[in-house]
């Protein structure tokens, strides 16, 4: 396998969260904010995608513009927004929206972390020293059938992290326009959840003052299909000792090789590096729709330690082109942590995967199902 030449990691800044879409058409952007509850079964997943990378319709336009540039004008991609919300009790999937109600206004700052779609919104700051994101969703879920409120913080026990000198953490070609960032390191979480449907019945209420999570920011101009095939990514939380996120990617281009990292981000300090210099992948399933996928991976790291991450089965997300879900992960990084057998997430995600015929037909028919008023 290639080396791929690590850069340094630094500190993620606000200006770094701030807006970075660009008028390129296919470009994309999200702001992924999830938390849950240490002491219960509660989770919560608001993405803020300022444009959709999953989009079929903002992907065909992109296609029909390069066809003739000269006749087709150019597609707006900030015209591709949406915010995809999932909450979850165990592996129960309580509510979902994956739709925008028609006339959504939405709003992302190029100055500053803030965000907002239709009645939901982001904001990031320092709240005595601490990097703190305050998340407030009011949504409908797909069907309009059910109405999420909630309140949510993210405080930073660890700093945010980039790589510096950006691209996707290596010598991916082409890479070097895209990034893949973390506004907060590891984050302390505390809110509200609260689920009624249509008549005003109480579906779900709860709080949490003790939680975790998961904050990133990705970002790129073009479809970041251009130059990614695919990757495997997950994390787990490991309490006192902070959290450890691995990211596999294979390029698009044959001239590069996959290559990959784990992030190791110790509680109160920020994240190191470690080079993945072997992956091997067992287990090969294939998905509800046909993505196939190794559910049980593992890697190697560079002066020594290891990760093998075993994806739950079946997957809370399947789609044609991700699968995600519950994943059981064990670590050993030598003089650092060690453990066995412990609850996180794993993702597969494949590009290609967004263009299939699957894919086309379900988005479609959700996109063209009228909304319930």
């Amino acid at each position: 396998m290639n080396r791929i030449v690590l850069k340094k990691v630094r500190e993620d800044t606000l200006e770094d969260d701030a807006s970075r879409l660009s008028d390129m058409p296919g470009s994309h952007e999200f702001w992924n904010f999830f938390a849950f509850d240490l002491n219960g079964d509660l989770g919560i997943s608001m993405i803020f995608l300022s444009a959709n990378m999953w989009d079929v319709n903002m992907r065909n336009a992109v296609y029909t513009w390069r066809k003739d540039q000269e006749k087709s004008p150019p597609p707006g991609s900030a015209d591709y927004f949406l915010l995809q919300l999932n909450v979850t009790k165990g592996a129960e999937k309580i509510f979902s929206s994956v739709k925008n109600p028609p006339g959504t206004k939405v709003e992302f700052s190029p100055a500053e972390p803030r965000g907002r779609i239709g009645q939901s919104t982001f904001y990031g700051s320092m709240v005595k020293e601490t990097k703190t994101y305050k998340v407030h969703i009011d949504a409908a879920d797909t069907m309009n059938t059910l109405r999420l409120r909630a309140d949510v913080e993210f405080h930073a026990a660890s700093p945010g992290f980039a790589v510096d000198g950006a691209g996707l953490f290596g010598e991916i070609p082409g890479g070097q326009i895209h990034d893949w960032q973390w506004p907060i390191g590891y984050p302390q979480t505390s809110g509200t959840v609260l689920v009624t449907d249509r008549s005003c019945g109480t579906l779900l209420s709860e709080s949490f003052s003790k939680g975790g999570g998961y904050v990133d920011h990705m970002w790129g101009e073009g479809l970041l299909s251009d130059v990614l095939d695919s990757w495997y990514f997950g994390r787990i939380d490991l309490g006192s000792k902070g959290a450890l996120v691995y990211v596999w990617l294979t390029p698009k281009s044959r001239k590069g090789k996959p290559y990959g990292r784990v992030f190791r981000i110790p509680l109160g300090g920020l994240a190191a590096s470690h080079d993945i210099i072997s992956f091997t992948g067992a287990e090969l399933r294939t998905g509800s729709f046909g993505l196939e996928y190794y559910s049980d991976l593992r890697f190697t790291l560079a002066g020594g330690g290891a990760v093998q991450s075993i994806f739950g089965n079946p997957a809370v997300e399947d789609w044609p082109f991700q699968v995600a879900g519950p994943a059981v992960i064990s670590v050993d990084i030598p003089g650092d942590v060690s453990v066995t057998g412990q609850p996180g997430l794993g993702e597969y995600l494949q590009q290609e995967g967004i263009d299939s015929e699957a894919y086309q037909l379900m988005f479609s028919a959700l996109h063209d199902m009228p909304w319930n008023p």
